[in-house]
């Protein structure tokens, strides 16, 4: 076999294929930050709606419309000063879920933010505490022992609802049951997940309906 009396080079790369290469190295990249932000604002969106919803049912099980001794509304027993922090809202909409559920919303983030700033975990148990005994008691450690049985107890709920909305979950993504004659009556398969669902006792979330 005779060889060649040169080498042959690789061919260069042109501008336009380099830069092909390089979005889509980065690309891969950016999908798997997307993903990652999206899975940890998921997490923490189910976090906080497991926590206002053990505090709704610590404050107010039944959501009765009177007032509490200091005057507090709604779901949450918002007091008047702290509805006003976060809207220009009638007080007597706290009332109303809808209303008293975005007040919490804003309540919970800023309880959240301000104990992040503080060197403190927001976990469900301190933004438990510091909702029942304020923020600067909490920082502070001079939080009394009934805001810490309300923080255990809220805790223990939070709990709760994240198993049963993880079993239901799970059950979501199970086959439907299939249809079965019994004696004539056609009996199709009921939602697992909508069964799951009544079973914790809980509104069956948007998207598993």
């Amino acid at each position: 076999m005779k060889t060649l009396p040169f080498r042959l080079s690789p061919v260069a790369a042109t501008p336009c294929e380099r830069l092909r290469s390089v979005i889509r190295r980065w690309s891969h990249y950016l999908i798997l930050l997307v993903l990652s932000v999206f899975l940890e604002e998921s997490l923490a969106a189910s976090e906080r709606w497991e926590t206002l919803k053990a505090i709704n049912w610590v404050e107010n099980p039944f959501n009765s419309p009177k007032a509490g001794p200091n005057g507090e509304l709604g779901p949450y027993q918002f007091r008047q000063g702290t509805w006003r922090m976060y809207t220009r809202k009638p007080f007597s909409l706290a009332l109303e879920q809808k209303h008293s559920d975005d007040v919490a919303i804003r309540h919970y983030e800023w309880i959240r933010r301000a104990l992040l700033s503080s060197g403190i975990e927001p976990s469900p148990f301190f933004i438990a505490l510091a909702w029942n005994a304020g923020v600067d008691k909490v920082v502070n450690g001079r939080a009394p022992a009934s805001s810490y049985r309300y923080a255990t107890q809220v805790t223990n709920l939070v709990a709760d609802l994240a198993a049963r909305t993880a079993a239901a979950r799970a059950a979501a993504r199970t086959p439907p049951e299939p249809e079965a004659d019994c004696g004539g009556v056609l009996l199709t398969g009921t939602s697992t997940a909508s069964a799951a669902w009544r079973a914790a006792w809980l509104p069956l979330p948007p998207e598993s309906r």
